[in-house]
């Protein structure tokens, strides 16, 4: 992530993560890094997806249905949805790239 951050200086990077122990980990690794990256205790069922210009998730796959359909719903078009491991059903990919036994799924929306 701090490659990211460092490619694009002015971007504002927000992470959601409703689990507890998750949460606290990535508040500590982020600390710990000097990061800017805000993390928020936070289900992404219920946030406001509307400002999003890039989402990232990595969900179990029976979330994937629900999520797709807020992020069609929320988001403007042109909205980047990223997916790791699980695709998002009846979405087609504009781009799938297999690496080290994992899949991550590009959309556009």
């Amino acid at each position: 992530m701090q490659m990211v951050e460092k490619k694009f200086p002015d971007t504002t990077f927000i992470g959601l993560e409703y689990s507890l122990f998750p949460f606290l980990f990535s508040r500590l690794t982020l600390w710990f890094k000097k990061s800017k990256i805000q993390i928020r205790r936070e289900n992404i069922f219920y946030s406001d997806l509307h400002n999003a210009d890039i989402i990232f998730c990595y969900l179990l796959p029976g979330m994937m249905p629900v999520l797709g359909t807020k992020v069609r719903s929320e988001c403007k078009p042109g909205t980047l949805f990223v997916s790791y491991m699980f695709s998002v059903p009846n979405w087609q990919p504009k781009q799938t790239i297999r690496q080290h036994g994992g899949v991550i799924y590009f959309y556009k929306v």
